[in-house]
Parts: structure tokens; sequence; C-alpha cells
């Protein structure tokens, strides 16, 4: 079976699935089986709508913003819309889809997730949403609608970053080298992941960090070593942001990354969960720092 056909049987499979389920089910809710429906449909279309613009030689639009910003559109495009018509939407756009595929150049033909992704293959596109999709499905037979485990890792880099947000000025001064050598790797593990996952995305070679652990860190601690503070947690929230989207794009408990030369594969869930336990213990250690700095102080 070729990557058009497992789409094809993807797609009808999820169709069949969302049809399939009680009316109470396919009511309109803030994130449910039709919202999923109805992000999955945007893509499709969005995707059809790139390669016929491509092959006419016309100028496209692409989506704009966030991936939850996207998504958001297409839920408030979807309200009032038949179940029904939106499965027929998917369908149609998903035949137009790989005709583009078998009947282009689906190598050459680049299209974009949005307009600040990087271009990518036609080709790796229908494989890219053929798992898309397939965890989608999944989650929802699961009982699923949300990817927790990258909500926990947001959150968690949230109250991360507004604990800096917090201090004033002459705390930050007064205690940057002890702070400076917890942030900077954090950092730089956070755009790590994001590189190797992004170049899994588009099928690209990545750089994998070789060395000791404790080399690597101090590496990132040098080569940040005049960045400031709030650019640090800046970069932070960016990349933070790249790994929800690529927990949105793929299911999290297929994605295999290796982030170290010679180190063990780990899966994009188990990865996300080591990052918020080691900053989620970092904050302890940097809150207690802090007040126990200010009382001596006092």
């Amino acid at each position: 079976m070729n990557d058009c056909e497992k789409l094809e049987q993807t797609v009808n499979g999820f169709c069949e699935y969302i049809s399939s389920l009680p009316d109470e089910n396919k009511a309109e809710a803030t994130w449910g089986p039709k919202e999923v429906l109805a992000h999955l449909v945007q893509f499709h279309e969005n995707f059809v709508d790139q390669a016929e613009a491509l092959l006419a030689d016309k100028e496209f639009g692409n989506l704009q913003g966030r991936f939850d910003q996207v998504n958001a559109q297409a839920v408030d495009s979807s309200r009032g819309v038949m179940v029904e018509k939106l499965t027929q939407r998917f369908k149609v756009a998903d035949k137009r889809l790989r005709h583009f595929a078998l009947s282009c150049d689906a190598e050459k033909l680049q299209v974009k997730l949005k307009a600040d992704s990087k271009p990518q293959s036609l080709a790796s596109v229908i494989t890219m949403v053929e798992h898309h999709i397939r965890s989608h499905h999944r989650k929802l037979l699961r009982g699923e609608t949300f990817v927790s485990h990258a909500d926990q890792l947001a959150q968690t880099i949230q109250q991360f970053c507004d604990f800096f947000g917090a201090l004033c000025e002459e705390v930050l001064v007064e205690h940057e080298a002890h702070f400076r050598p917890i942030l900077c790797p954090i950092v730089f593990w956070h755009e790590n992941a994001v590189a190797q996952a992004e170049a899994i995305l588009y099928s690209e070679p990545s750089k994998v960090p070789a060395g000791r652990l404790s080399d690597i860190n101090a590496a990132a601690i040098q080569s940040n070593h005049n960045v400031p503070i709030t650019t640090l947690t800046a970069r932070l929230k960016i990349a933070n942001q790249k790994l929800q989207d690529v927990a949105e794009l793929y299911d999290p408990d297929d994605l295999t990354l290796v982030v170290r030369k010679n180190g063990k594969p780990l899966t994009f869930t188990r990865l996300m969960d080591r990052l918020e336990t080691d900053i989620r213990r970092r904050l302890i250690d940097l809150k207690k720092f802090v007040k126990e700095s200010a009382m001596l102080k006092g």
C-alpha cells in the first residue's frame, strides 16, 4: 500500500468513526470530535488550495498564527456546519490532494503548514497528514481531546518564566551567577528538542549534540554568557510553542528522538515528561534560593 492509499484509508476510517458517533457526541463543544474534524478539514483544504495555486502560478495566502490560533479559526468557521457536510468536504479535499500527489512531481511541489513554516514536499506532507489524522483518531478512541503531556510542560514553563519575570532587576543582577547556569542548559535542551523534532518533520538531517552531559551544559552556558535573562526566557517560550506544535502534528507516543549522540531513543511523550520534571524541580530550588537569600539579607 502506497502513501496515498494509506491516506485514503485513514481519512475514510476517520469519517466513518465520526459518522458512527451518537448525536450527542457530535454536538458542538470547545474541542470535541466535530472540532477535531473541522481542524483536519481546514488543513486538507489548505494544502489543496496551495497546490492548485502553485500549479497555476498564482499567489496564495497561507494560514497565519500559532497552531492553537489556526485551530480556533477552524472551529469558529465550523459553527453551524453539519458534521455530514464536514466529512463530505474532507473526502473531496482528500481526493483532490491525492490527485495532485499522483499526477504531479510530489517531491518538487513545495507547500507549507502555515505562513511561518518551512516549505516541504507534498510527498512528505501526505505522509505527515496521514500520521496526524491517525493520531487524532487514536486520541478520540481513548477519550483524549488535548495533549496532556504537552499542556503540563507548557504550564510549568510558563510558571518558570513568570518566576524570572517577577524578580526585580536588582535581584536578577545580584544572583545572575546562580541563575545563568540553570537557565542556559534548560533553554539549550528545549531548542535541541525542537531541532531534532523539526528535522524529522521536514525530513532533514539533524545535528545531535555529542559529548558528556556536563560538557554540553558548560558549552551552553558559555555560548549564552552575555545573553540577557529576559532574552533566554523569551527563547524558552518560543521553543516550548514549537514543541506544542510538534505534539499537535504527531502522536507523541509514535515520535522517537535521540537528543544526544549515543543516547537512548526517547518517545516525544517521555522527552516532554523529562523536560517538565527537570524544570519543575529547578523552579522549586530557585524559589527556595531566592527566599533564603532574602532572609539572609534581612
